[in-house]
């Protein structure tokens, strides 16, 4: 292990910035230590769904990168917060229904919202549950999803 200032047992980093949290939750499940910059932002699950559905329908892959990196820099941590930056976005129970590319497309993600003060801290989990065209979205039940 590399030397150590915090006392915690982190390495310390280069260049002086403050070392990594350590996610103590997921190590001795996974056997590792797993470190996270503090400034990321939501992870996105199914992120290949989006790089799939932009390859069928190519004018998609612009909005949906720019969500993608809008996700990655957030920290939502309530449905007020996702609705003041996305005021176009709808919402049906526990999901979020986003408009993509002119409202050509859908994008429908449920969130699990960030807890900075949870040990570890959470900064949010965005879990794509449907991504189509508005006609393919006019077939389906949100609520069911």
């Amino acid at each position: 292990m590399t030397p150590c200032r915090t006392g915690r047992g982190e390495p310390d980093r280069p260049h002086g910035r403050p070392p990594l949290p350590v996610w103590e939750g997921l190590a001795p499940i996974l056997g590792v230590t797993i470190l996270v910059p503090a400034s990321a932002g939501m992870w996105i699950i199914t992120e290949a769904r989006l790089k799939e559905f932009w390859t069928k329908h190519h004018d998609a892959k612009a909005p949906l990168v720019a969500w993608i990196k809008e996700m990655e820099s957030a920290r939502y941590e309530s449905p007020t917060q996702v609705k003041n930056r996305h005021r176009s976005a709808d919402f049906v129970k526990d999901k979020v229904i986003f408009d993509i590319g002119a409202n050509k497309y859908r994008l429908i993600v449920r969130f699990r919202y960030a807890r900075p003060s949870a040990k570890p801290p959470l900064n949010g989990i965005a879990l794509v549950k449907f991504i189509g065209t508005h006609r393919e979205y006019d077939a389906i039940d949100v609520e069911k999803l």
